[in-house]
C-alpha cells in the first residue's frame, strides 16, 4: 500500500461537485493508494477568528454572548452538511455537541480575553482545530461515503515526540497511521490539516494555510513508514503556477502560460517574495525533505498542472515566472552601531525569532532596510503588522555586543512592491538586467532598488506600489508575449551602444 496525499483547500473542498469528480476519477478506483488532507470549509476559519475577537472585545463571557459570537460558525458548517445527500444526523450531532462543549468552556471561564497568549493557546487551538478542519474532515468523510466512495476518517491527530515542530507533527501522524486497523487500510484516508498539541497552537507555530504544510508532513510520515513514495498533490482553484499572476495582467496584451515544471528552490524564491500559492513553510519542508509536489486545478483535473521537483528543470525561456507583491519596509538608522561586528545578522535574527519572513535586506550608508512581503488576507496582514510593531518597539533598546543601544526606525506600509523574475535560467542570462530596467524606465516607472540572490535564481526590482501592475504587464509583454521583437530591439540598442563606445 502506497499512499499519495491530496490536499484540498477550503475553496476546493467547499465546491462539492468538483471535489467529488476529482475523487471519483483520480482516487476511487484504487482507494488504498490515496489520502486526503482538508482545510476548513471556505470562510470558516475567519469566522472562528472573528468569534474569538468578538468575545475578547466584550465585557464578559455570558452564554448569550458566546452563542452570538459563534452563531456564524455554526451556520456556515451546518450549511455545508445540508448539501451532503442522505442522513447527516450523526455528523451534525457530533458537530453541535462539540460546539456546545467548547462554548461551555469559554462561558464557564473567568477570562473573557481570547487573544493569542500563553494561557489561551490551548483553547484557541481546540476551537480552530475542532470547529475548522475537524468539522470539514467529518463532513468530507460523510460526503464520500454518501456517494459510495470508501473513506476512513483518521480523526483528531495530536503531535508526538520531537524537538522541532515538524518532528512533532510527523511522529504524531506516524503513530496514527501505524495504529489503523488492517481492515481500514484499503480505504481513502481523510485527515484534517491541523495537528493538535503544538506549543502555542498550530496557527502560531506555522501560520495560516498551515494545512499545506501538514500535507507535506503526511507525505514525509508515509515515506518513513514505507507506505508512500513521499509526494503530495495540491488541488486548488488555480490551474498551476503561471508565468505571472493573471490578475495582474492586461488581457489585451498579455497571455499567461502555465508552467509544467518548476524546482522547489525556484518555487521558494517565488513564495519568499510574497506569493501565497503554496505556503512558504510547506515548500521549505518539501525542499529540505526532498518531497516532490504537484499543483493542479480542482476544476481542470485532466490538465497536468505544475510539478514542483527536487531538481532544476531548465527551459528555453528567459526565466520561469514574474512574482509581484506589496511590501512593508522597516528602515533602521544604524549610525549608532556603525562598525560593530555582526550587526546585520543580529538584527535579522530578531525578525526570524518573531516568525517574520524578510524578502531582502538592503544597506545604504547608515540605513539598513528590511522589506517584508505582505499576505493577501487582511486578518493575516493584521497579525503580521502586530509583530512588526512589536519588533519596532524592541529596537529602541537592544543589546549588541554587551552594550545597550537605541536604534531609531521608520516603518513604511505598502509604499513599495517587489517585481521579481524567477528561474534558474537567470544564471546564464546576459543583458537581462539592462533589458528590464530599460523596459520599465521607458514606461516612466522608477526603480527604487535592485537585488539578486546569490544563486541567481531571483532578480528583484522594487517599484512604487501604485506601479506594480503596470511593471508586471510590461515585463511579461517584453519577455513572453513579444519576446522575439523585444530581443531584436535590445540587440540593436546594444549594437548602437557598442559602436558609440568604440569611437
Amino acid at each position: 500500500m502506497n499512499k499519495s496525499w491530496n490536499k484540498f483547500g477550503g475553496v476546493a473542498v467547499s465546491a462539492q461537485t468538483e471535489f467529488l469528480e476529482v475523487v471519483k476519477n483520480q482516487m476511487a478506483q484504487v482507494p488504498a493508494e490515496s489520502g486526503i488532507v482538508v482545510s476548513a470549509y471556505e470562510g470558516v476559519t475567519d469566522k472562528i477568528m472573528n468569534a474569538m475577537d468578538e468575545i475578547t472585545e466584550g465585557e464578559k463571557t455570558t452564554s448569550q454572548a458566546v452563542n452570538k459570537a459563534f452563531k456564524p460558525v455554526e451556520e456556515a458548517v451546518l450549511e455545508k452538511y445540508e448539501a451532503i445527500p442522505g442522513n447527516t444526523e450523526a455528523v451534525r450531532k457530533a458537530f453541535t455537541d462539540e460546539l456546545y462543549e467548547l462554548k461551555k468552556i469559554i462561558w464557564d471561564g473567568t477570562n473573557a480575553d481570547l487573544s493569542p497568549r500563553e494561557e489561551t493557546y490551548d483553547l484557541r487551538d481546540k476551537l480552530i482545530r475542532r470547529l475548522g478542519e475537524g468539522s470539514t474532515r467529518k463532513g468530507t468523510a460523510a460526503l464520500l461515503l454518501a456517494h459510495d466512495i470508501p473513506a476512513y476518517d483518521l480523526g483528531e491527530i495530536m503531535a508526538g515526540e520531537g524537538k522541532r515542530v515538524h518532528e512533532k507533527t510527523q511522529s504524531g501522524i506516524m503513530e496514527t497511521l501505524a495504529g489503523i486497523d488492517p481492515r481500514n487500510r484499503e480505504l481513502i484516508y481523510v485527515a484534517g490539516g491541523d495537528i493538535g498539541g503544538l506549543p502555542g497552537g498550530i496557527v502560531s507555530a506555522i501560520g495560516r494555510s498551515y494545512s499545506d504544510t501538514t500535507a507535506v508532513d503526511f507525505a514525509v510520515a508515509s515515506r518513513e513508514l514505507d507506505e508512500g513514495s513521499g509526494g503530495a498533490i495540491f488541488w486548488k482553484p488555480e490551474r498551476g503556477m503561471m508565468t505571472a499572476d493573471p490578475r495582474l495582467l492586461d488581457k489585451s496584451v498579455n497571455t499567461p502560460q502555465i508552467l509544467s515544471d518548476i524546482s522547489l528552490y525556484e518555487a521558494l524564491e517565488v513564495a519568499r517574495s510574497g506569493s501565497s500559492l503554496l505556503h512558504v513553510q510547506a515548500l521549505e519542508l518539501a525542499f529540505r525533505e526532498k518531497i516532490n509536489l504537484r499543483l493542479k486545478g480542482v476544476a481542470t483535473p485532466e490538465e497536468g498542472g505544475t510539478t514542483y521537483s527536487v531538481s532544476d528543470v531548465p527551459t528555453k525561456m528567459p526565466f520561469k515566472t514574474i512574482a509581484s507583491h506589496p511590501h512593508d519596509c522597516l528602515q533602521l538608522d544604524i549610525s549608532e552601531v556603525a562598525g560593530e561586528p555582526g550587526v546585520n545578522e543580529y538584527l535579522g535574527k530578531i525578525f526570524g525569532e518573531a516568525g517574520i519572513s524578510v524578502n531582502d535586506i538592503m544597506t545604504e550608508g547608515n540605513t539598513i532596510a528590511f522589506t517584508i512581503p505582505l499576505p493577501k488576507d487582511d486578518a493575516d496582514k493584521k497579525v503580521l503588522r502586530a509583530k512588526i510593531r512589536d519588533i519596532q518597539s524592541q529596537f529602541t533598546s537592544i543589546k549588541i555586543n554587551a552594550v545597550r543601544r537605541n536604534i531609531s526606525s521608520e516603518w513604511d506600509q505598502e509604499s513599495m512592491a517587489n517585481v521579481s523574475v524567477v528561474g534558474s535560467e537567470l544564471a546564464n542570462q546576459e543583458g537581462l538586467l539592462s533589458g528590464i530596467t530599460t523596459a520599465l524606465s521607458s514606461a516612466g516607472i522608477n526603480i527604487e532598488q535592485v537585488s539578486q540572490t546569490k544563486r541567481q535564481h531571483r532578480l528583484s526590482f522594487y517599484v512604487p506600489h501604485e506601479d506594480r501592475e503596470q511593471a508586471v504587464q510590461i515585463i511579461h509583454m517584453a519577455y513572453f508575449d513579444r519576446a522575439k521583437e523585444y530581443r531584436e530591439l535590445m540587440l540593436k540598442q546594444l549594437a548602437a551602444a557598442g559602436a558609440l563606445l568604440s569611437r
